[in-house]
């Protein structure tokens, strides 16, 4: 069996840019190697990877190669195996100078050896300033060389702008009183992640999937769910209620979990290794049960050890996890520029937990009904700010309207995707 093939197979059929963005060229062998330059070069021109059809169509054909472990068992076998082929290769000349007792080369083939293996760590290290440095040019010549943010889209290219984008190890925290829509807009999140070939787990612990889906389709075509729910479509709109969900049936892997009020932060993690997304979307994060959930703890509490958990998850399997929560019932007496990420659960633990933190509100009047403020409270660039964006279901448009940094009073509305 050839670890490599499966393991690009297995990233191939999820669609799962995060996971391939991890292998190491190094770690295939002289066979493997043309599949994965392929795959690489397609990333590179396209920004998805490419499907089993397209490997097929080149020449490259994985149909029959055995990927029914994750993407993690294969990134590990094939560090193990480059372990064991680079041990091998200086046996011979490590066992000679043992020979001839010359501890100086004996020195430099373990240290060199050393340094090489060093690649196939996949947790914490311990580098040197030295190497870091080159870390940090490495990627300063990615970003001067291909300009825009370097994580994952967040949907509006303010945040965007703002944040960078998510990326591997953040925690971006959603929060809002009841009824502010932060389920709508983390969909509105997913669903463009998922559009730009980002493969997506999204959990949510209050709706089940038939719900979920159908908010997802709304998103997607701008109809309005609750329209999709009754039944009630016009002709021309049910054609193209058919012809659109046909179209989403194509895309990258979107995996849905209906957590039903009962899933811990294990299953998530299970989920995480399982399914390998880019990225992963929790809702209704505050409904979930910490690993060491305790009895007396109470609801702020219960959201408080969650949000370490859910900190360890993103940095442990490197990936980016958005979440939204409540805010405190103090919160409601408040405007938009006195809130603040402490009135999220009244801990500002979980502020420090997350590497952004967006609060929603109301819209100024006389719109605060149709449309909804992003207010950026934590941001890992350190800039503050908001943005406004609509908040309407018929048809459904969640688009961005304007935001903190305008100069003029003129409310600037772009077309997205979704409408």
């Amino acid at each position: 069996m050839s670890a490599g093939l499966s393991l690009i197979k297995k990233l191939c059929t999820q669609g799962s840019r995060n996971a391939f963005r991890r292998t190491n060229p190094d770690h295939f062998i002289i066979e493997e190697r043309p599949v994965f330059d392929y795959v690489n070069t397609y990333v590179r021109q396209y920004g998805q990877l490419p499907t089993l059809e397209a490997l097929n169509d080149n020449n490259f054909d994985l149909r029959h190669i055995r990927d029914n472990e994750t993407a993690d068992y294969y990134l590990q076998r094939i560090a193990d195996r480059y372990i064991v082929l680079q041990s091998r290769d200086v046996m011979a000349p490590l066992q000679a100078a043992v020979v001839q007792g010359n501890a100086q080369t004996i020195l430099d083939i373990v240290t060199t050896l050393a340094g090489t293996l060093r690649t196939t760590v996949t947790g914490g290290a311990v580098v040197s300033l030295a190497e870091v440095i080159d870390q940090v040019i490495e990627r300063y010549e990615v970003a001067r060389t291909s300009p825009g943010i370097q994580g994952l889209t967040m949907g509006y290219g303010w945040l965007d702008e703002m944040t960078g984008g998510l990326q591997a190890g953040d925690v971006c925290s959603m929060a809002a009183r009841t009824g502010m829509g932060k389920s709508y807009y983390l969909n509105h999140m997913s669903m463009a992640a998922w559009l730009a070939g980002c493969s997506c787990l999204y959990v949510s612990m209050e709706m089940t999937a038939v719900q979920m889906v159908t908010r997802f389709i709304g998103q997607y075509t701008g109809i309005n769910p609750e329209a999709i729910r009754r039944g009630q479509l016009s002709h021309w709109t049910q054609d193209r209620f058919y012809a659109e969900t046909a179209e989403m049936r194509n895309g990258v892997p979107f995996t849905i979990v209906d957590g039903s009020f009962a899933l811990r932060a294990d299953d998530v993690d299970n989920l995480v290794q399982e399914f390998n997304p880019d990225v992963v979307y929790i809702d209704a994060q505050y409904l979930m049960i910490p690993k060491e959930a305790r009895k007396t703890e109470q609801g702020w509490e219960r959201q408080r050890e969650m949000s370490k958990d859910i900190k360890r998850i993103a940095l442990s399997r490197n990936k980016p996890i958005v979440q939204t929560l409540q805010l405190t019932a103090d919160a409601r007496k408040k405007k938009r520029d006195d809130l603040d990420a402490g009135m999220i659960g009244g801990s500002i633990g979980i502020s420090q937990d997350s590497t952004t933190v967006i609060i929603i509100t109301e819209g100024e009047s006389p719109r605060e009904h149709d449309t909804r403020d992003l207010l950026v409270d934590k941001n890992r660039e350190g800039r503050k700010g908001w943005m406004r964006a609509n908040f309407q279901f018929d048809p459904m448009d969640f688009s961005y309207l304007t935001c903190s940094d305008d100069e003029t009073d003129e409310v600037r509305q772009t077309q997205g995707w979704n409408v």
